[in-house]
């Protein structure tokens, strides 16, 4: 019976995006950051999900119940903190000016170029990623906006920085962007 539980329970007490064996995500630390920021910038939680235009939990909801945000939502966080939305997602410094539309509503160009340059299919992309094709056809021609998983998963497939490919940042290898990670788990 108490295995049972134990059992039913699992999936609840270890979170499903942490891998015994594996790197953690870059994103995973987004909860931390965007806590460390706002209380450094004196705003309360519901104070910065109304500023960022958002819901009023939507802050709650990230931090302390580890939900992860789509592109759109992290960058008009940053946008409120004024802060880079690649540092606030993926730990990633960068220099890029804001810009109006926000960077993110172009990842579907992004992905597809860098999807037509290397001659990858729509399904043999997303195989490589761990993600379906139909959520890459999503991303490149629909106004979808992907999670943060979803993004990191696609770039890490097509060895690019995270960042540049939600946000448009400039470009930077992926040692620099883990190195960059690591320093903050310290």
């Amino acid at each position: 019976m108490i295995i049972g539980q134990l059992a039913s329970a699992w999936p609840t007490c270890y979170p499903a995006r942490m891998v015994r064996g594996r790197k953690n995500p870059l994103h995973l630390h987004l909860p931390r950051r965007l806590k460390q920021t706002r209380k450094m910038a004196g705003h309360t939680r519901m104070g910065l999900s109304l500023l960022a235009g958002l819901g009023n939990n939507a802050v709650s909801r990230i931090e302390d119940e580890g939900r992860m945000p789509t592109i759109d939502t992290v960058e008009q966080l940053a946008l409120a903190l004024d802060i880079s939305p690649s540092w606030l997602a993926f730990g990633e410094e960068s220099h890029r000016a804001r810009t109006s539309p926000p960077a993110c509503e172009e990842v579907g160009a992004r992905l597809r170029h860098l999807r037509d340059t290397r001659a990858l299919s729509v399904r043999a992309l997303g195989a490589m990623a761990g993600v379906s094709g139909a959520a890459v056809h999503a991303i490149e021609k629909h106004p979808h906006m992907p999670s943060l998983a979803t993004i990191e998963k696609l770039a890490k497939a097509l060895s690019v920085s995270p960042g540049w490919l939600a946000f448009g940042t400039e470009p930077i290898t992926i040692a620099q962007t883990i190195s960059n990670s690591v320093a903050l788990d310290r």
